[in-house]
């Protein structure tokens, strides 16, 4: 009985050092980064005083009209981590509006993540203030604001960016612990959301070029990349094959494939090259390309090898992270065009221009772009914003009278089901509408949810506003049919017949 009891007292004591053990590294490794506390609480800061104009509009943004409705997660495109930690968030199965706790938390995540992409490119514990502002486009560039716009979704966009880049923590590392923790990001980054499929990679070229920069040896830099190439490819190639599952909506997650991948991904990089300069202002699009041109010279410039070499493969890396701005939505046959699927691009200028400032001693042009641009990106976050806020008002005032008007029509009282077609739209607010040649961006960034478009355009007259549950018509042309109208003005026109109902807007 005492050996055993003398056994017992041991196994406890190894179990309680183990234990012991445990807590101190996981405490060394808490020490370790923080560091990241500081400029995370100051961007933090920064984006959510960008952001509270658009936490002021308190817009249900596109898919937020139904959860805000219903309460339901379903996000579809093999998105189960948000499924799963929309239910923490929520503190509930049922998705109540909580806002604007998820955009404040998406916030802290994004500032978070550019908090670490400072100290992956820098390697300094203690930035600058210059390192911060260049480091603004991450979670302030225009695409990147329609993912904060999301009550629902912002959280897990803006988790998506830190699983990307999270894993370069540990780069110095064991290779196998670096691979295994690069494979889990990537999980992570497409369970969430696929969009930030380009952020590692761009990451790591940007990294190796400040490695080749500084001198480093060739063999071993070739030796990161093929690493975190692996990982990368590795945790992308088992979620396609395991988690991954076919999914056409909108858009779709099917890859071309043989002969058609080139002309495919040929064909939607130049649908999304026209976006992005037909929605970026021209001053926007000066100044990112001087802090390109001031990437490639501070590299040329600062670099400790050969100058011919360094110009050569700066100049073809330029390029590459652009094109991997847009991730692997190219390299699908129907993509997603929308600004949220192009936030890929603040990264690009944000990596380039951290790079660009803490390479160079002085690196004037560096950060005076790198701050003018960040300071578009301020004050439009606000003029966007602000932008919602009227067009949600112009959307009541629409609905407003069009309910106002069915009351005329007597197929509202009947008992049977009764069949809605909406044709036209609202357009936009006039306040919009005069902004437009201004911010063309504004275009895609603020939604018309007042339309005949089947989609979220019907959604809010046919369950926000008591009216008797009606069915949608299963066509978008005007009715062959005989109507009585109802009421005619300049801002909409309502016929009946039976039990069916066609408002068309002006």
């Amino acid at each position: 009985m005492l050996l055993h009891g003398i056994k017992e007292g041991n196994e406890r004591k190894m179990q309680n050092t183990k234990l012991s053990t445990v807590r101190h590294q996981v405490k060394d490794h808490v020490e370790e980064y923080r560091f990241l506390l500081k400029p995370t609480l100051i961007l933090s800061a920064i984006y959510l005083v960008a952001i509270s104009a658009i936490l002021r509009a308190n817009f249900y943004y596109d898919d937020d009209i139904a959860r805000a409705l219903k309460g339901f997660t379903g996000w579809g495109f093999s998105r189960y981590l948000s499924n799963f930690l929309s239910q923490f968030v929520h503190a509930s199965t049922y998705l109540s509006d909580v806002s604007p706790l998820p955009q404040i938390i998406a916030v802290f995540l994004t500032a978070l993540a550019s908090a670490i992409a400072v100290y992956l490119i820098t390697g300094e514990e203690k930035p600058s203030f210059w390192h911060l502002i260049a480091a603004i486009p991450i979670g302030l560039s225009p695409y990147f604001l329609e993912c904060l716009s999301f009550k629902y979704d912002s959280p897990y966009m803006a988790l998506s960016v830190l699983f990307s880049i999270a894993p370069l923590l540990f780069c110095n590392g064991n290779w196998i612990v670096y691979v295994l923790c690069t494979v889990c990001g990537m999980l992570g980054m497409c369970t969430t959301y696929q969009a930030s499929s380009g952020i590692f990679p761009m990451l790591v070229i940007v990294m190796g070029i400040s490695r080749w920069v500084k001198g480093e040896d060739t063999r071993k830099i070739l030796r990161f990349y093929a690493v975190s190439a692996t990982g990368y490819i590795l945790g992308m190639l088992l979620f396609r094959t395991v988690l991954m599952t076919e999914y056409i909506d909108y858009a779709s997650t099917t890859a071309a494939s043989g002969s058609a991948l080139i002309p495919c991904a040929v064909s939607n990089y130049k649908k999304y090259i026209a976006r992005f300069l037909i929605g970026y202002k021209p001053e926007w699009l000066a100044v990112t390309f001087l802090i390109c041109v001031c990437f490639l010279v501070t590299a040329v410039s600062q670099s400790k090898k050969n100058k011919f070499l360094t110009f050569v493969f700066t100049g073809l890396a330029t390029l590459i992270l652009f094109l991997l701005s847009f991730g692997v939505y190219p390299f699908l046959t129907s993509p997603l065009f929308a600004p949220r699927a192009m936030y890929g691009i603040g990264c690009f200028v944000a990596f380039l221009g951290i790079f660009a400032t803490s390479k160079a001693p002085k690196a004037y042009f560096a950060k005076a772009a790198c701050l003018i641009l960040s300071w578009f990106f301020f004050t439009f976050s606000f003029t966007y914003g602000n932008a919602l806020s009227v067009q949600a008002q112009y959307t009541d005032f629409r609905i407003t009278e069009a309910i106002d008007d069915l009351i005329e029509c007597d197929t509202l009282s009947s008992d049977e089901e009764v069949t809605l077609q909406i044709t036209g739209t609202i357009g936009y607010s006039p306040v919009i509408e005069n902004m437009l040649e201004e911010f063309p961006i504004i275009k895609s960034l603020v939604p018309v949810t007042f339309q005949g478009d089947g989609w979220w355009g019907e959604y809010g007259i046919r369950f926000y506003y008591g009216l008797p549950e009606m069915k949608l018509a299963d066509t978008y042309d005007p009715p062959d049919r005989e109507m009585t109208m109802i009421t005619d003005n300049y801002l909409h026109t309502i016929w009946e017949d039976d039990n069916y109902i066609w408002i068309d807007l002006h």
